[in-house]
Formats: C-alpha cells, structure tokens, sequence
C-alpha cells in the first residue's frame, strides 16, 4: 500500500511527465558555446553547450519541456541533448 506522501509524489510526476517531450533536429548554426537547431519544420531553438564536436548539419537528439502551454510548440524549451549523427544533402 502506497503512503499518501509518495502517492502525490508520483501523480505530481506523471503530471509533469506529460510536458516532456523527445524530438530529434538538425544544427542548423554554431555561433560560440551557442549551437542554434530546428525541427524538420523549420522551428529553431538555442541551446548553450560545449560545441566543439558538433558541425552544421548534424543531428541531435533532444528533450523538450511543453513549458506548460500544450498548444504551442514555439515557447518550448530544450532540457537536454545529445550528439545523433550527420545528415547529408
């Protein structure tokens, strides 16, 4: 039987979860320790990182936070990302 505490714990956590999201997208510019990617739409966000492995054109796989408005994807926010491979045009 689950505590009361630890209930709301893990009903606080599902509710959040639902705000994460996985995308993946390309690097789209490299301008410092600021690697700026998009979405196969054509959405970009920023994301501040050591930049030194990555190149334009690569691809990243990321965690997306909703920031709490499900209908827009355009205030989302990066929480982490990784390194996916390299696309060719």
């Amino acid at each position: 039987m689950l505590k009361k505490g630890l209930f709301i714990m893990l009903a606080a956590l599902t509710i959040e979860s639902t705000n994460i999201y996985p995308a993946t997208m390309r690097v789209a510019d490299i301008d410092g320790d600021l690697l700026t990617v998009e979405t196969s739409t054509g959405i970009a966000y920023q994301y501040e990182t050591d930049t030194s492995d990555y190149c334009v054109n690569d691809l990243v796989s990321v965690i997306m936070h909703r920031n709490r408005t499900p209908d827009t994807i355009l205030d989302d926010i990066i929480l982490d990302m990784q390194y996916s491979g390299y696309f060719i045009e």
